[in-house]
């Protein structure tokens, strides 16, 4: 960072207007503080040792841990409180935020299948899901909003996002038939996609996406060979999980080359393949 020479402990010109501004912008420091707290800390220091600047507190944050937190910080509103699932289908309750006016609904997906709400148990890579995470997308939609930005960092599951759309009403079914077992470990039973029953709020409403990695759906830089193991998956988890994920692609794509394009677009590998 490049600051004019008051920072360097120079003062004005005696008399002068001129007022040194001070930009304080920090993501979170993940088990420490939060954006909002850090960017605090840095004015205070800032304003110590220049007490006649001007600080302004900008917190930011990458789309995992800590989103939710610096938004509301920015758009000056109190969290919302949903009751939900974690990552293995275990009651919770997470919180989301909406803009002041009203229109967009921000959601971070690790308050409800993150790691740290799975922490008091052994991970469970091939049965975490999203389902929880759909039933905050269900609790925004619900006030109307007209846009949803979906934080996706930090995430316990290798899913596709499978969890979210069966959360919104899609069904997805085996060649029997049969609803599929939840998590990313029954994807590649995944015959046929039902969508009759999906909330049609989920296809009106605009999506966006936050995420800070480029990484492929599948292959040696995809959501389970690089995300997966952290989630508690061995060599033979990631398997399944990879091959999970790419045949769930070759189903929900109208061709082969559809197909290939899910699976290699940056980013489709984030949070266990949420964007696919």
């Amino acid at each position: 960072m490049s600051l004019s020479s008051p920072i360097h402990g120079t003062s004005a010109p005696a008399g002068s207007a001129w007022r040194p501004r001070i930009v304080c912008a920090p993501d979170s420091f993940k088990g420490s503080a939060s954006a909002p707290a850090a960017a605090a800390a840095l004015a205070r220091g800032a304003r110590a040792v220049f007490p006649a600047a001007e600080t302004v507190q900008l917190p930011f944050a990458d789309g995992g841990e800590g989103t939710l937190d610096a938004l509301l910080a920015v758009w000056g509103t109190e969290p919302r409180t949903v009751d939900t699932l974690d990552a293995l289908g275990r009651a919770t309750s997470a919180a989301f935020g909406v803009s002041p006016d009203g229109t967009t609904a921000v959601i971070e997906a690790a308050q409800a299948n993150g790691l740290p709400q799975v922490s008091d148990v052994p991970l469970q890579p091939e049965r975490a899901d999203t389902f929880g995470v759909g039933r905050i997308v269900r609790a925004a939609l619900d006030l109307g909003v007209e846009e949803i930005l979906l934080c996706i960092g930090g995430s316990a599951s290798t899913d596709g996002g499978v969890g979210i759309a069966t959360a919104l009403g899609a069904r997805f079914t085996d060649d029997r038939g049969e609803t599929i077992a939840p998590g990313g470990g029954g994807l590649a039973t995944v015959a046929a996609v039902d969508t009759t029953d999906l909330d049609p709020r989920a296809t009106q409403v605009r999506w966006r996406i936050a995420v800070d990695v480029d990484n492929p759906l599948t292959g040696p830089r995809g959501a389970a060979a690089v995300f997966g193991p952290q989630k508690g998956a061995d060599s033979e988890s990631v398997t399944v999980l990879d091959a999970g994920l790419g045949h769930l692609a070759e189903v929900l794509a109208s061709s082969p080359a559809e197909a290939e394009t899910m699976t290699t677009t940056p980013g489709f590998g984030a949070a266990g393949g949420i964007p696919l």
